[in-house]
């Protein structure tokens, strides 16, 4: 097809945690390190990502890899963005106390659902202001 050159240059379509699943059915998300460069979206897909790995059984302890959540890098370097600046920090950034809970939490399943209940904060307060 046309888009046969353009397999490993520019990643992949994730929507969804069954889009996840496909992705990594039959890696063992343990014994590797996975780098997502993907700004904008990437609390969305890090969730996916967490939710996976539980889903698993896998313990989060065990994740290797990195994330950039830099949704300014976007805006100054490309020109682009998803969400203006001032709503651009507040998504990229964790409040202390939410940070403590997070890096104190006993058990994978308290750190989903820290993650969750942040992330589900961020995407009312844009809501809130995008009406």
């Amino acid at each position: 097809s046309i888009s046969d050159g353009e397999v490993g240059h520019c990643g992949v379509n994730i929507s969804s945690l069954r889009d996840m699943e496909i992705l990594f059915k039959d890696i063992d998300l343990s014994k590797i390190s996975v780098s997502m460069t993907i700004n904008g979206p990437a609390i969305i897909v890090f969730a996916f990502y967490i939710a996976l790995a539980i889903k698993n059984g896998i313990d989060l302890k065990t994740l290797n890899g990195t994330l950039q959540n830099d949704i300014l890098k976007e805006y100054i370097a490309q020109k682009e963005w998803i969400y203006p600046p001032k709503e651009s920090i507040k998504i990229i950034t964790i409040n202390e106390k939410e940070n403590s809970l997070l890096l104190n939490s006993s058990s994978a399943e308290e750190k989903a659902e820290l993650m969750d209940k942040h992330l589900k904060e961020i995407l009312m307060k844009l809501s809130e202001k995008s009406t």
